[in-house]
């Protein structure tokens, strides 16, 4: 990504509420690639270590101000490799985006409680490359 290798060492796939799939990439490195719908949407994120306290439909994360744009939720499947979810296990997820177009993604899992934030941005597809 971006010149940057991305050594995928572990792969799932959700199963969202409206039937759709998204499918989720992690790295050697906390990054997590996602690749939704049909119009195959890139996203690649970084794991962040916060605990963010959504208030009225934002986030404020490292004092940059974040709507909510998109919230969704489904089961995981499919999992391979190095998984930060558990398969079976139904996620609710939301997104904030900021004025930039960075995303905080929350996700939630509903069985266990834990949750993992993300922070990116969508990528052109001409930002990966293959080697």
């Amino acid at each position: 990504m971006n010149n940057n290798p991305f050594d995928c060492v572990g792969r799932w796939s959700t199963v969202l509420d409206n039937g759709e799939t998204l499918h989720w990439f992690v790295d050697t490195e906390d990054h997590v690639l996602t690749v939704a719908g049909e119009e195959e949407e890139l996203v690649f994120f970084r794991l962040v270590d916060i605990n963010p306290e959504p208030q009225e439909e934002r986030v404020i994360y490292e004092g940059v101000e974040y709507e909510n744009s998109y919230d969704d939720s489904g089961y995981v499947k499919d999992g391979s490799g190095e998984t930060l979810l558990d398969e079976d296990n139904h996620i609710t997820f939301a997104d904030y985006e900021s004025s930039e177009g960075n995303i905080l993604r929350i996700v939630t899992d509903e069985d266990t409680g834990e949750h993992l934030v993300l922070l990116g941005q969508v990528i052109a597809e001409d930002d990966v490359n293959e080697w």
